[in-house]
């Protein structure tokens, strides 16, 4: 599973290459990658290079480093400019599940005072009545993912409001199309961690990786 690309000219310093990263080490125009994916050209000479005929620098914001908002950013290569190379590289690593996920998907906490739910009948009327997975974290929160939106259920405050949460499990496990991931212990939350420990909204998309 790839979320970003880093197309860089010279040596990355200080970085060590994650598995979840395209990295291209060759001049390539923009256009030609997958911009469904947010990219970074390291270097501000080797980025201009690569796009000559492009009019997508008329908007950058050079002192934010953006060309465009959650899609495309430009670093100093370390020849450039060390200190903002080596810190500028590790931000973006460190935002690129951000950027992919945000984007991709749209996410709705379902709040039961908000919603007016009262029982699992309430439900239906603001969950879809098909669903492609569900997640479960420690009996705590449910995901559930249909298309591009995900539903998160805080199963402790369904618990508050004396709304079943075994029933309410049961309805979404039940129009769940594929798989149901029950995560009692937080295990495959922590796989995951080790891989985005920074991605401060892991658990809600814990549900389109696995």
């Amino acid at each position: 599973m790839k979320i970003s690309n880093i197309v860089y000219e010279e040596k990355l310093v200080n970085h060590t290459k994650l598995d979840y990263i395209n990295y291209i080490n060759e001049p390539i125009k923009y256009s030609e990658l997958n911009t469904s994916l947010v990219t970074l050209f390291v270097g501000w000479r080797f980025m201009k290079k690569c796009n000559p005929d492009s009019n997508i620098l008329q908007d950058a914001d050079i002192l934010e480093k953006r060309i465009i908002k959650n899609r495309l950013y430009w670093e100093f290569d370390f020849t450039e400019k060390k200190s903002d190379h080596v810190k500028g590289v590790e931000t973006f690593v460190n935002l690129a599940p951000e950027y992919y996920f945000l984007n991709k998907y749209k996410y709705i906490n379902i709040d039961p005072i908000f919603h007016k739910i009262k029982n699992v009948g309430d439900l239906k009327n603001v969950i879809p009545n098909k669903l492609n997975q569900m997640y479960v974290y420690k009996n705590e929160m449910l995901y559930v993912l249909n298309d591009n939106e995900i539903y998160g259920i805080n199963l402790n405050m369904f618990e508050y409001m004396k709304i079943d949460t075994e029933e309410t499990r049961e309805y979404l496990s039940n129009i769940t199309n594929n798989v149901t991931y029950l995560d009692v212990e937080g295990e495959k939350y922590k796989e995951l961690y080790k891989k985005f420990p920074n991605f401060k909204y892991l658990k809600r998309f814990m549900v389109t990786m696995l």
